[in-house]
């Protein structure tokens, strides 16, 4: 992905947590508009990536641009604020707060109250289930559904990229496919996704460009359906079962 087509750009980054190296001169690029997943396993780097993008770590080298603006200077309310949402790992929804409450915090780098309620009623229009439990607590809510409030809450910022951690994890089945649905979903809205996920075949499905960490390195990056399809791929994370029924190979 060519930076001129960028919205999201790291830049050779390296992270470390004392002496233990937790990436290592990594590079991701996100497009507007695209689904880009970040895969890998346990300690592969794939959090403290995430953690860079939002500032909640230092970095030892590299740097971070979003529309072109370098931003690893930048405190997180402040790249919040600029257009970019979390969804974090476990969801963290305010479990004592009501459906309607957790949305508008969503929205709380805004100062106009009009403009709060449109964009409320944008997210009930996407999500209809939450409009219609917009007085219950969201801890008395399913992991599905507050999933569902977890991604409402991102968008009430009319974020330009949202980052998702580890959608999947924790769900059954059929939820980890309605999640994905969604992620599509947003995306066809016009809004960036950029996913860190262990659940190498739900998100190559849906992903425009993957990248594959291992051990805080990109052992692998392209077109999702390359991706799938690599070799590497297919004997470290998908088992041996290919994925070509499921997504097309890549053109040539």
């Amino acid at each position: 992905m060519a930076s001129s087509d960028s919205l999201l750009e790291v830049r050779n980054i390296s992270v470390y947590y004392g002496s233990f190296r937790a990436l290592e001169d990594v590079s991701y690029t996100v497009g507007p508009g695209s689904v880009v997943c970040l895969l890998g396993g346990n300690a592969s780097g794939k959090s403290s990536s995430m953690k860079a993008i939002f500032g909640t770590v230092p970095l030892r080298t590299g740097s971070i641009r979003f529309e072109g603006q370098r931003i690893d200077g930048w405190t997180t309310a402040k790249r919040v604020a600029a257009g970019i949402a979390a969804v974090p790992e476990g969801r963290r929804v305010f479990a004592n707060l009501s459906v309607r409450e957790n949305l508008e915090l969503g929205a709380c780098t805004l100062r106009d109250g009009r403009a709060v309620r449109t964009y409320l009623d944008a997210v009930f229009d996407q999500f209809p289930q939450l409009r219609e439990r917009q007085g219950q607590m969201a801890g008395s809510m399913s992991g599905g559904e507050q999933q569902m409030l977890a991604f409402g809450r991102a968008l009430m910022s009319r974020p330009k990229l949202i980052c998702m951690d580890e959608p999947s994890m924790g769900m059954s089945p059929a939820l980890v496919s309605r999640n994905f649905k969604l992620i599509k979903s947003i995306r066809e809205r016009g809004t960036a996704v950029f996913v860190v996920e262990q659940n190498a075949r739900a998100a190559l499905k849906i992903a425009d460009y993957a990248y594959v960490l291992r051990t805080g390195s990109v052992m692998l990056r392209g077109p999702a359906e390359q991706v799938a399809t690599d070799p590497q791929m297919q004997a470290a994370y998908l088992g041996h079962t290919p994925l070509a029924a499921t997504v097309p190979p890549a053109a040539h």
